[in-house]
């Protein structure tokens, strides 16, 4: 059995992957690999379950905002 590091990984997420091992009643080595061929099979994921249905702005909203930012943007000389 060789020992594996994953970087990055924050303590809150890693204690929610032992959580979920445990509650499987497997070893975390074979628990990823049951996530890792799930997450295969199904093709990944989709644009769709990444991007809110409900938009965040409003279109007046993202209009002042980007407004701002081409102010600032000019002002300290950068393109916009």
């Amino acid at each position: 059995m060789k020992v594996r590091t994953i970087k990055d990984v924050d303590e809150e997420t890693w204690r929610l992957l032992k959580n979920l091992s445990e509650k499987k009643r497997m070893k975390m080595g074979k628990f990823l690999g049951t996530m890792v061929r799930g997450y295969s099979r199904k093709g990944g994921l989709k644009l769709s379950d990444i991007i809110p249905k409900k938009p965040i702005l409003t279109k007046k909203e993202a209009e002042d905002i980007k407004s701002i930012v081409v102010k600032i943007r000019h002002e300290y000389g950068f393109r916009e």
